[in-house]
């Protein structure tokens, strides 16, 4: 069974004057990334490991983040690369129909889906779905960013849980 917080997901910005798009990966194996684009070109990009450490509760590590400036999505100018050492993070959930959709999608369609943050992830706390099938390829920063496997055995020693990762409960 695939884990309904895989894929990619956009996010509702605060301020959507300032902010152009904000997008959230939830990969199978464990890891991810948050985009952030500001309306004057800007890109950061922060690669994380996360897990379920219950049914509404996520645990998040930050593991690395991408800082760049761009015009399109295609073309970035990464301009730093840093790793981050902040301690994990935990989250609450909730995973639901988009506000505001109708109760019913069309025949063959599935109806969208919606997640609620407690606290920011990118920054935005709610997000809507835009489809199931994410993989490292996908991520923006892919071209200077590490493979997103790569420090996760850092980063897991970091999580208080420790390397849970044969625990399928943990989502390795």
């Amino acid at each position: 069974m695939t884990d309904p917080l895989v894929g990619l997901w956009r996010g509702v910005p605060f301020d959507a004057s300032a902010t152009r798009r904000i997008e959230l990966a939830f990969l199978g194996n464990g890891m991810g990334w948050t985009e952030w684009t500001t309306a004057v070109g800007g890109v950061e990009v922060v690669g994380f490991r996360w897990r379920a450490t219950g049914p509404t509760v996520l645990e998040v590590l930050d593991i690395w983040c991408a800082f760049g400036l761009t015009a399109e999505r295609s073309a970035v100018e990464w301009d730093e690369l840093e790793w981050r050492d902040d301690p994990p993070f935990t989250v609450e959930f909730v995973l639901g129909p988009e506000p505001g959709a109708r109760p019913g999608a069309a025949p063959g369609e599935a109806p969208a889906r919606s997640l609620r943050v407690s606290g920011t992830l990118g920054g935005a706390r709610e997000f809507t779905a835009v489809r199931p099938d994410v993989t490292f390829a996908d991520c923006p920063a892919r071209e200077v960013a590490p493979e997103l496997g790569v420090g996760i055995a850092d980063a897991v020693s970091r999580l208080p849980g420790g390397d849970l990762r044969g625990d399928p409960k943990t989502r390795p």
